[in-house]
């Protein structure tokens, strides 16, 4: 992987005075390790999509795609496209300047790239639908089994019409889909319908599904989703 790459690490030490110390924080991380991609002037690109070599080898390859494009004079429509899709993906382009150009761009483009544009627009609409996720999400812990069980429920129902509605997050690891689909799990369960619990469970296998360590926990939960399905649960 180094072959294909500039690995650069820095050490947080809290040493008083020392230069740089407070790099983690400047480029956006909040704990221990804090993994990106940069360009050669030091600036934050994207985060890996995951912690696995295959994750690692595809972020490389898509920011190495990404800054060859972006620094190409002369583009094509297909290559306006393949940018604004990766910054899309990146998150380096706001919903509404992504939206202007691809207004700009659809008149003139082949079946290939409005294809690929239309795949950039659902991961812009996912990105818009995680921020309705985090709004929706209580700000503080819930007090007591009862009212936990209520903030479930709400939540349940919410996630659940979200998704019967064609709405869903994206697969990131670091996104709010886990929580998401968490809790459509959990209120399938606490309910007893197979349809909320089914969809949250498969969303929880796309995202971890890739993850060793996940393998444990997604196989029992594929048990209880089974079972429950088995009892006649409710869609």
């Amino acid at each position: 992987f180094a072959q294909k790459v500039v690995l650069f690490c820095h050490i947080t030490t809290r040493i008083k005075g020392r230069k740089h110390d407070g790099l983690l924080t400047k480029k956006g991380g909040r704990g221990f390790p804090h993994l990106v991609f940069m360009d050669e002037q030091g600036e934050v690109i994207t985060k890996p999509a995951g912690r696995s070599v295959k994750a690692f080898e595809k972020g490389a390859e898509q920011v190495g795609s990404f800054m060859k494009l972006r620094n190409k004079a002369d583009k094509s429509d297909a290559e306006k496209v393949e940018l604004l899709t990766l910054e899309i993906e990146f998150g380096t382009v706001s919903a509404d300047e992504a939206r202007k150009r691809a207004k700009e761009l659809e008149g003139s483009l082949d079946d290939a790239a409005k294809a690929k544009l239309a795949e950039g627009m659902k991961v812009l609409e996912a990105r818009d639908f995680e921020q309705e996720i985090k709004a929706a999400l209580p700000k503080k812990r819930p007090a007591g089994q009862e009212e936990a069980k209520a903030v479930l429920t709400k939540l349940g129902e919410k996630f659940w019409a979200d998704y019967q509605a064609g709405k869903r997050p994206t697969n990131n690891p670091q996104g709010p889909g886990q929580t998401f689909y968490q809790v459509m799990v959990q209120y399938g369960m606490q309910t007893k319908q197979a349809g909320p619990a089914r969809a949250g469970y498969e969303g929880l296998e796309k995202i971890f599904g890739g993850f060793k360590q996940a393998r444990p926990q997604l196989d029992r939960l594929k048990k209880q989703v089974e079972e429950l399905e088995a009892g006649g649960g409710g869609e």
